[in-house]
């Protein structure tokens, strides 16, 4: 099963905000000049492209007893056998779990989390 996730809580908030703020500026520099100019330009490229980067770029990957992340910057993977993922919990849009000392707290699509709620037998 493979899908997309974005993190959730004020780490996604944050996260989108500073993406919402380049869309913003494009919009500003469009409004101030009263016409579409090359930085307005460059900065709604840079939105779309930042937008696409950060959805397409996290990745999450059901296969067998692991949940593969691909994170946003990282080159690598980090892998999460599901026998050691501990205190699970299941909310209406996401998963919340520790892994390795760390807390995750994702937002996924609702077949995603179906595959792994199934995969941890709840």
């Amino acid at each position: 099963m493979k899908g997309y996730y974005q993190p959730a809580g004020v780490v996604g908030l944050v996260n989108w905000a500073w993406i919402l703020m380049v869309g913003l500026a494009a919009l500003i520099m469009q409004l101030e000049v009263t016409h579409f100019n090359v930085w307005t330009a460059v900065l709604l490229i840079s939105f779309i492209a930042l937008m696409l980067f950060t959805i397409l770029r996290r990745k999450l990957m059901v296969d067998g007893n692991f949940v593969y992340l691909t994170q946003l910057f990282s080159s690598t993977r980090l892998s999460v056998h599901i026998d050691e993922i501990e205190h699970a919990q299941f909310t209406r849009r996401g998963l919340i779990f520790d892994y390795n000392g760390d807390s995750y707290n994702v937002v996924l699509s609702s077949k995603v989390r179906n595959a792994i709620k199934e995969k941890l037998g709840e």
